[in-house]
């Protein structure tokens, strides 16, 4: 099932939301009951229960307490905890585009969800992915999948990127194992300054304690890979449950159904089986960067 993209308030859900929602569709059905039942037993309709369950509106206060009636949660520090979880979340530090009054779309639901991980777990083939991007190849990507998009909008995509790589010096810093098809290596996006600088950058960031690059050499052929690129975003709390990001057309789809996210994480480790280990995939990039070094033209003049 697709995590919905924003609240009805405009914010993007935040985790406490999709805790809350996950915690009461566990206690419905830990009662045995459907949401038709709840709806016959309390002032509450189906189709606003199952907004709530989705994590797409918060619950009133008496509301949550009727539910927690409903289906026997009488003790006072779990009442307690889960009355905590209907309090309005704002992430510290919003970056200006979130509150200048443009409304937030699934990439700045993406960045909030990144905010907040421990681990990014990605595979991409077609380019380098998003988190490790330099800002100009971020400009040449965004630019080439949307030539009907205007600069300003460009820009501001771009900046949403930029803010998520904010995530790679953080204190902690988020823990990224990427999943690269050799292809996105040689694939020069941008002009060659361009696409010299962000090989560099990747064969720095290749050396970097909690990130991991690992690259899927020409010679494996198809694979599982290939079917979609996609993120895996895990969470330090273990009552979050982790959820998957693919791209669609113009903005990031999140699911989060088990079977949804066990078949990714399955997908994940077999590529990582197949992957050239980090040892020998740094020694790729950092050739490619010298040997694109060699094969760069000289200034006029």
């Amino acid at each position: 099932m697709a995590v919905p993209g924003l609240t009805p308030s405009g914010r993007p859900p935040s985790l406490r939301l999709r805790r809350l929602a996950a915690e009461l569709r566990r206690l419905r059905q830990t009662a045995r009951l459907t949401r038709e039942a709840v709806a016959d037993r309390t002032e509450l309709n189906s189709a606003t229960l199952w907004r709530i369950e989705n994590g797409r509106v918060r619950p009133q206060r008496r509301t949550l307490l009727a539910l927690m009636d409903l289906y026997g949660v009488h003790d006072e520090r779990r009442r307690a905890e889960l009355i905590d979880l209907t309090r309005p979340e704002t992430p510290a530090g919003d970056p200006p585009f979130l509150t200048d009054g443009q409304p937030p779309d699934g990439h700045a639901t993406l960045l909030h969800f990144e905010s907040e991980a421990h681990r990014v777990r990605l595979y991409e083939w077609r380019f380098v992915p998003d988190l490790l991007q330099t800002d100009r190849y971020a400009h040449a990507v965004l630019a080439g999948l949307h030539p009907d998009v205007g600069p300003d909008e460009i820009d501001r995509l771009a900046t949403v990127r930029a803010h998520r790589r904010a995530r790679l010096d953080a204190d902690p810093p988020i823990e990224v194992h990427a999943l690269l098809d050799e292809s996105a290596l040689h694939r020069r996006v941008g002009d060659d300054r361009t696409h010299r600088a962000q090989l560099r950058r990747l064969s720095e960031l290749a050396e970097a304690p909690r990130i991991t690059i690992q690259v899927l050499p020409y010679g494996l052929g198809a694979h599982v890979g290939l079917r979609s690129a996609f993120a895996i975003i895990d969470f330090p709390d273990p009552a979050d449950a982790g959820l998957v990001c693919v791209e669609s057309h113009r903005e990031p789809v999140f699911l989060e159904e088990p079977a949804e996210l066990a078949d990714h994480v399955t997908r994940f480790e077999r590529l990582c089986a197949v992957a050239l280990d980090p040892d020998r995939s740094r020694s790729l990039v950092s050739g490619l960067v010298t040997s694109r070094g060699r094969s760069a033209p000289r200034p006029a003049g």
